[in-house]
Order: C-alpha cells, then structure tokens, then sequence
C-alpha cells in the first residue's frame, strides 16, 4: 500500500542536475480496494449522476446537449449517454450506474418541442415541453 525510497537519479532525468531525493507513494487504489473489501467505505451509488440524458437517435443529440447544460446550470448533476446502442441498453445503464432520472429524445420529440422524462425508481414517465424542462421537479 505504502513504498518509499531514494530517487537521486530521478530530478536529473527532468533538470539535467544531480540533486538529492527521497519519496514516499500511497497505492490509493490499492487502499480503497481494502476499504470497500473490509465494509470500511460503503457507496451509496456508482456515479453521482442524478440524471441521465438519452438521446433516442442522433438527429435529438444536439439539442438534448443543449438541454443537458441548461440542468447543469440549475444544479442537477446531469450525464450524457452518447454511446450508439440501443434503448434499451441506454436504461439498462442507467438502472445499473442508480440514476434516478433519465431524459430521452428523439426525433418525434425534437419535432414536438418535448421530451420524455422517467423516473427509474418507479418507472412512471411524463412527457415535458423543452422549455419547461429546467423547472421539472427531479
């Protein structure tokens, strides 16, 4: 977890000088690693991600990018999902990363100034005018 030593030669390599050096390192992954094993740290989820924004189709990508950001600018910690695959690996992902909410578009969406908004825990879904999106209550 923890190493230390002399490093003389490490300073010439960057300064072209000999200068004397000691160090110490910390395996911080190693000592999380132990942590999480032992029960020491707990996650409550995997991301921080509170919600999800999904584009069904790429023609929806840009304006749900806009939507995204104007989320973020409310405070909500917000994730794009831009990966090409299917719908429903987009929700298997968000169901997995514990994302509550997810916003999704697509071109019949983009077309209807809407979008549809679910929430994960209960699985309930409401269709919301983009203009009315930054008021939603997550």
């Amino acid at each position: 977890v923890c190493s230390g030593g002399r490093y003389d030669d490490l300073a010439k390599v960057f300064t072209g000088k000999d200068y004397p050096g000691v160090g110490i390192s910390i395996g911080l992954t190693r000592l999380l690693s132990q942590c999480l094993d032992s029960g020491l740290v707990t996650p409550e989820k995997v991301t921080p991600s509170e919600v999800l924004c999904i584009a069904a189709d790429e023609v929806a990508q840009l304006k749900l990018l806009e939507i995204g950001q104007q989320l973020r600018s409310k405070g909500l910690k917000v994730e794009n999902y831009f990966e090409n695959k299917k719908l429903g690996k987009k929700f298997d992902y968000a169901d997995k990363q514990g994302i509550e909410w997810v916003v999704v578009m697509g071109e019949r969406e983009l077309e209807n100034g809407e979008v549809q908004v679910k929430n994960m825990n209960t699985g309930e879904s409401v269709m919301v005018r983009v203009e009315e999106v930054s008021g939603f209550k997550f």
